[in-house]
Order: C-alpha cells, then sequence, then structure tokens
C-alpha cells in the first residue's frame, strides 16, 4: 500500500522520488499505525513533499525515535519551521476534509495565505474539493499582479 500512495504522491507533486530506504520500510513495519490507512497515506504524501533525495527515509516519514538536533545553524531551524509547517498543513487539511475555510481558520491564517503556503510547499493537489482549485488559481492570478508581502512562504 505505501508503495501505491507513494508513486500517487510523486505523481500528483511532479516529484521523482521512486522508492523508500530499507531504514524506512522497517520503520513503518514497526510502526502501530493507530490511524490506520489515512495516516499511511497522510504520512507518505508529507514525505514525498519532505525528501530531500530520490527515496523516501524514515526521517521523511516523521518515523525516527528521539531524533536530536546535529546542528543548531539557521538552516537546520529553517528546516525545522518548514517540517512543522508542512505537518500541521497535512494533519489540518485531513482534520478538515479538505474545507480549506475551517483548515485557514484553524491554523489562524487567512485563506490567502493558506493557499500560497499550500502552493509553496507542492500541498495543492492533497486537497480534494474543485472549489479549492480554483481559490488557488484565482490567488496565483493576484499574486502575479501583485507582490507578496511575505518575504518566504
Amino acid at each position: 500500500m505505501a508503495m501505491g500512495f507513494l508513486r500517487r504522491a510523486a505523481a500528483d507533486s511532479h516529484q521523482l522520488i521512486s522508492d523508500f530506504t530499507s531504514e524506512a520500510v522497517e520503520a513503518m513495519r514497526a510502526h502501530p499505525w493507530p490511524g490506520n490507512v489515512r495516516e499511511l497515506s497522510n504520512r507518505v504524501r508529507r514525505a514525498v513533499v519532505m525528501a530531500e533525495g530520490h527515496e523516501i527515509t524514515s526521517r521523511d516519514l516523521d518515523l525516527v525515535k528521539e531524533e536530536h538536533p546535529t546542528s543548531d545553524s539557521l538552516h537546520s531551524l529553517r528546516a525545522a519551521h518548514r517540517r512543522i509547517e508542512i505537518e500541521l498543513l497535512v494533519r489540518a487539511i485531513s482534520l478538515h476534509r479538505g474545507n480549506l475555510s475551517r483548515v485557514a481558520r484553524d491554523l489562524e491564517v487567512s485563506r490567502s495565505t493558506l493557499y500560497r503556503k499550500l502552493r509553496a510547499y507542492g500541498l495543492e493537489k492533497s486537497v480534494p474539493s474543485n472549489a479549492s482549485s480554483r481559490a488557488l488559481a484565482r490567488t496565483t492570478r493576484m499574486d502575479a499582479v501583485r507582490p507578496s508581502a511575505m518575504g518566504h512562504p
């Protein structure tokens, strides 16, 4: 099942990720999966966005036991911020079943900020609603007309 989710998520987000590392496979086998298939699907979809190589690692799946940061650099802070934002977005989308108005309200951001973040992280394909696709396209056109006030995604 994980491989099917990987192929679909990679195709949807146009990523060249084709496999899991052996460490990731072991971590998936050891995980109890309290959220069952939905949890597996969400973790794989998130991992595709997070992956830095051509394979999904246990770290990408967030199945690493007690990971301690190896560096206090600004780069690691940015990476941690990115991971946290993506995780929160994926969880909120799943929780609210793609209702982006509720997701924005729950995360305490405007809908336009939410749409920009979904595009920046390649998560717009994970939103099931057609209405959200139209809204994302509309904010893309608006962003092309006026520069973003935000310096980063």
